[in-house]
């Protein structure tokens, strides 16, 4: 399964750094889906957050096609799946 699959078919979606974050630290999230056009902290900040944690990565091309995928107007650097 792809993730765009993912992204349209799960039944929770965190869209956004904080949000992504603040879902990983209460252990609501299975899969992240980072913009490969992301800046480099961004990833940094979510495996650190993940730790030892089983969460998949995933990498989107650009941050443009992720905001797409989600549905928003605006570019998107990060996408969490509960």
């Amino acid at each position: 399964m792809n993730y765009k699959q993912l992204i349209t078919e799960s039944p929770k979606r965190l869209v956004g750094l904080k949000q992504v974050l603040k879902g990983i630290k209460n252990g609501n999230v299975r899969c992240v889906v980072i913009a490969a056009d992301s800046e480099s902290f961004i990833e940094e900040c979510i495996r650190d957050a993940i730790g030892t944690m089983c969460v998949n990565v995933l990498y989107c091309s650009t941050r443009q096609e992720l905001g797409k995928i989600v549905g928003i107007e605006v570019p998107c650097s990060v996408v969490g799946l509960a």
